[in-house]
């Protein structure tokens, strides 16, 4: 994720409704390519009360792939 503060509440959102609808774990990793801190904020904010979430954080941006 990098810089995507608008669009993530409604992804993360589906993301939390699909997970939940699931018969099986689940398990979300998700990487904060060093975005700006409303985004790396909603993604913890989004990632500390489900154990099934892995929030991993770049020090650097890293461009895609």
């Amino acid at each position: 994720v990098y810089n995507g503060a608008e669009q993530l509440p409604a992804s993360l959102d589906a993301v939390a409704t699909y997970a939940a609808r699931q018969s099986q774990p689940v398990e979300l990793i998700l990487v904060d390519d060093h975005a700006d801190a409303a985004s790396e904020a909603l993604l913890v904010a989004f990632a500390a009360p489900r154990p099934w979430v892995t929030l991993l954080r770049n020090e650097l941006n890293r461009d895609k792939g």
